[in-house]
């Protein structure tokens, strides 16, 4: 799983837990210079998930601690609110390229070949 692919489960499982709404706010949070994870704020909670350790913990309003999910727990939580629930969001696929097309060669006033970039 890519990193972007498993960001997207983590804010899929946020929403999830806080039964809908939408993240109002995301932040990267670096430590030390180094990226650590990241924050999300809806209206009533608000949740870091922490990268190195794949660990998301919820706060409520009064930052108090509500919920810890770690690595797995993530994953069962989500994939069980997928079976229930079919208007979570979903991964997207990104499209590939074509294969470009072979450049077309021309001479120039010396007779050297020139090629042309797509």
């Amino acid at each position: 799983m890519t990193n972007s692919q498993r960001l997207a489960t983590v804010r899929e499982c946020f929403l999830c837990w806080t039964e809908g709404g939408e993240i109002e706010s995301e932040s990267i949070l670096i430590r030390n210079e180094f990226f650590c994870g990241r924050r999300f704020r809806s209206s009533n909670h608000h949740a870091v998930w922490f990268i190195e350790e794949d660990t998301l913990k919820i706060f409520d309003q009064d930052n108090q601690l509500a919920c810890v999910m770690r690595g797995d727990e993530i994953d069962s939580f989500v994939a069980s609110e997928d079976q229930t629930d079919h208007s979570a969001p979903t991964i997207l696929a990104i499209p590939t390229r074509p294969t470009a097309k072979p450049a077309e060669e021309s001479s120039d006033e010396f007779g050297d070949s020139i090629r042309r970039a797509a």
